[in-house]
């Protein structure tokens, strides 16, 4: 095997994982810049979290959830008599 292509797979490779390590930073500089929380309440529940857009820049989505509507989606598991 030609040492250049050697050169060239560990260069694409190192590329690669660059990219993967420094889209992971962005989502925790964000997650932290951005106040993300995640609240329970009376009313239901509250989510803040970062979402990646275009170009590796991540914007902060807001999420809120009644009760009912979880409930719906996960019924109660109390047994029936």
């Amino acid at each position: 095997m030609p040492s250049w292509w050697m050169v060239l797979v560990g260069a694409a490779l190192a590329f690669f994982g660059f990219t993967l390590a420094s889209g992971g930073l962005g989502r925790l500089a964000s997650a932290f810049v951005g106040d993300c929380y995640l609240k329970a309440g009376p009313e239901g529940l509250a989510v803040r979290f970062p979402v990646m857009g275009w170009f590796g820049i991540f914007k902060v989505v807001d999420h809120q959830y009644k009760w009912e509507e979880i409930e719906s989606i996960y019924p109660s598991q109390t047994p029936s008599t």
